[in-house]
């Protein structure tokens, strides 16, 4: 009579393959799902950051002067650092992993940027304001703030 050890040991083989698959699809669905969780993580604080720097820079603007008066006003009161160089007013704030205001762009690992836009209507200044990724040029929020000003007589 022939022994039935063999048939066992290919049943157990079988049943450990299955396991080390399941586990391995398991395993990437965990990483799936933590990696969706930073980004929603880092998306919520984005607009947190991007709300706040909205509503500065509408009070700011409020305050009277030209694109960079108000930018200045607006990054001195969020005490965030301006590493912008160029001609143009745009007011380019670095943060870095846990989204306090970074000292330059090398440390940083978001870029909050905002830009001015132009407006049609006499009296009207409008500004884009963005958060994104350190090296990704798709933003992780968006949005446009706009305020009144005097119209010169």
């Amino acid at each position: 009579m022939r022994s039935k050890a063999p048939l066992a040991l290919m049943e157990q083989a079988v049943m450990v393959l299955i396991f080390v698959v399941a586990a391995a699809l398991c395993l990437r669905v965990f990483v799936w799902c933590d990696r969706t969780s930073a980004q929603g993580i880092a998306r919520d604080r984005a607009v947190i950051e991007v709300q706040t720097m909205a509503e500065t820079v509408k009070w700011s603007g409020s305050q009277g002067g030209d694109y960079e008066a108000v930018l200045a006003r607006a990054a001195e009161k969020l005490g965030v650092r301006n590493v912008h160089e160029g001609a143009d007013p745009v007011l380019t704030a670095p943060y870095d992993e846990d989204w306090s205001p970074a000292d330059s762009r090398e440390s940083a690992a978001y870029i909050l940027q905002v830009r001015p836009v132009e407006s049609d209507t006499p009296g009207l200044m409008k500004a884009a304001v963005q958060v994104r990724e350190l090296g990704d040029e798709t933003p992780l929020f968006e949005i446009e703030v706009a305020w009144q000003t005097e119209v010169g007589a």
